[in-house]
């Protein structure tokens, strides 16, 4: 008896496999902007906002552009603006003095805790009717999909990526995992 073959993709499907995966990711993102938008959060906004929630013992401004995925110069008028709001605060880092440490203040909570309840709307709006295995063997894909990504950043002939970076977006994402690429 012989073992079973599974047929190889084609290049089309190949391709086809990206471009989905490229345009979901985008109309994703530009939906959950709409959404967030109703509450005042521009991506900018929000996205700032989001990995200063996943980072309570604080980051830098480099670090935080880093996880944002935008050069520290553009990040420097939205936090300015947010620390304007009280919802961002500066500290000397206590290592460096060079160096500020970019926290949420008491008064951000409520606001990341709300982008949650939108995000958590839309994926339950979007999922409604996919089967829960189907949607565990997409996320394994998209892991190891990451993985492989993440892989070919850090090769020599590109930048590695910041550890930091990779330590971040492989941990549990609470809002939505989109929001570090928002700029």
């Amino acid at each position: 008896m012989g073992t079973l073959k599974m047929p190889t993709l084609t290049p089309g499907e190949r391709h086809e496999f990206a471009s989905e995966l490229s345009v979901a990711g985008r109309m994703w993102r530009a939906l959950l902007n709409e959404r967030l938008r109703d509450i005042d959060m521009s991506p900018a906004r929000w996205s700032a906002l989001y990995w200063l929630s996943r980072s309570p013992e604080g980051v830098s401004q480099t670090t935080l552009a880093d996880l944002a995925g935008v050069e520290p110069a553009t990040l420097v008028r939205t936090i300015d603006q947010l620390q304007e709001q009280e919802l961002v605060e500066r500290r000397p880092c206590l290592s460096d003095r060079r160096v500020n440490r970019l926290h949420l203040t008491p008064e951000a909570y409520p606001l990341v805790a709300r982008m949650g309840e939108v995000a958590d709307t839309l994926r339950r709006e979007l999922m409604a009717d996919f089967p829960d295995e189907e949607v565990r063997i997409c996320i394994n894909l998209m892991r190891r999909l990451r993985g492989r990504l993440e892989h070919a950043n850090a090769s020599p002939k590109r930048h590695a990526r910041p550890r930091h970076v990779a330590a971040a977006s492989s941990s549990e994402v609470d809002v939505d995992s989109s929001l570090r690429n928002a700029s």
